[in-house]
């Protein structure tokens, strides 16, 4: 005659030991499942397959802690149940779409125009503190340092005007045939001066009076008397002028002491463009990303590696007085950020032909083809 009792413990037993063999068998699953796998030619997984395998895992992983601790009492059908409702979680868990990059805004900002012109030079006035643009048809544009917009000046010319400059607040434009139109400091009309010259005038700038520079080594000053010529000695076409330097094509370089001007070595043939001029030396920028520094007359230029191969028709200080930035076609902008000649990109915004570069604290100024007009502040 059989033992109930006995019976009853032996059945225990047994459910307990196939709970223990299923138990062990869902370890071995884990344990599979955590091996690495070769590839397989399959697509990978979307992220929500991905997710719904790792919390299929999980869920695994939390039967085998509570059968490991003794508890027996789940069976297959109730563990299978716990997993298909983490499958339904997962498939109702929200998708996000893509992510829209960031996009970072050009190093220089634009500025609107009354104009579609083409300008060619910019200077930065300080008494007032006004800016002038100018350009192609006899166009100026005036900016104020407290204005919002540019205004259009009506410069009694319509002459391509190439170069403008401004001391203490009288300004000049010059341009094509020797045109010369002028406002001084208690006026507000430019006129019109004779230069004496119908050469195409390409640069000027304001130091000891205005000095104008242009076409077949021209040069002309603006004295109390009115404009007269200078002796340059040579033919070649000059864009740019800052005392004591005079510069234009096929690296010419002049420079002007004891009442006259003479030729210096360059080290280049390549076209001169502009340059600037300050207590820690000089920077002049050309064709095809041509720099040249002079830091101690004594040694005269050097070349220096621009990192663009890109024609260069502006460069200015910045706010730091060993800072400088050049700019030029394709919307190319430069920056020195020492005298040791390293140059970095800037972004500019734009892929029209970048002509001058001017300003001071707190904002620079760029200008170019089709009125473009650009500002960085400090």
């Amino acid at each position: 005659m059989s033992d109930p009792f006995r019976d009853d413990e032996g059945a225990a037993l047994i459910r307990a030991a196939k709970l223990e063999e299923e138990n062990a068998e869902l370890r071995r699953e884990l344990a599979e499942a955590k091996k690495p796998k070769p590839p397989e030619p399959k697509p990978e997984p979307s992220d929500d397959g991905k997710l719904a395998r790792a919390r299929t895992t999980i869920a695994l992983s939390m039967l085998i802690l509570i059968t490991g601790g003794g508890v027996f009492a789940l069976t297959r059908h109730e563990r299978a149940h716990i997993v298909e409702a983490t499958r339904k979680s997962v498939e109702s868990t929200p998708t996000f779409g893509k992510v829209t990059p960031i996009v970072t805004p050009p190093d220089w900002a634009s500025q609107a125009a009354p104009t579609t012109v083409n300008l060619r030079a910019f200077t930065q006035g300080q008494v007032p503190a006004a800016g002038y643009a100018v350009g192609a048809g006899g166009t100026i544009l005036r900016h104020y340092e407290n204005a919002q917009a540019w205004t259009v000046e009506a410069s009694g010319t319509t002459s391509d005007l190439a170069g403008v400059a401004e001391q203490l607040g009288n300004v000049c434009a010059v341009g094509v045939g020797g045109v010369a139109t002028c406002t001084d400091s208690d006026q507000r009309e430019w006129h019109v001066e004779k230069t004496g010259t119908k050469s195409d005038l390409l640069g000027v700038n304001a130091s000891h009076g205005f000095l104008a520079v242009g076409r077949g080594g021209t040069i002309v000053r603006r004295a109390s008397g009115g404009w007269r010529a200078e002796a340059s000695g040579i033919t070649t076409d000059l864009y740019a002028v800052e005392e004591p330097y005079a510069i234009g094509a096929g690296g010419v370089i002049l420079q002007h002491g004891k009442g006259a001007w003479a030729p210096m070595a360059s080290g280049t043939t390549e076209a001169l463009f502009a340059l600037d001029v300050e207590q820690h030396g000089v920077v002049v920028v050309g064709a095809h990303g041509t720099v040249l520094r002079l830091t101690d007359p004594r040694d005269g230029f050097h070349v220096e590696s621009s990192g663009v191969a890109v024609d260069l028709f502006g460069v200015s200080r910045g706010d730091a007085g060993y800072d400088f930035i050049a700019a030029g076609a394709s919307g190319t902008i430069i920056r020195s950020m020492n005298t040791g000649g390293i140059w970095r990109r800037e972004t500019s915004g734009t892929s029209h032909d970048l002509h001058a570069v001017r300003g001071s604290i707190p904002t620079m100024f760029i200008v170019g083809d089709e009125a473009t007009i650009l500002s960085h502040r400090y």
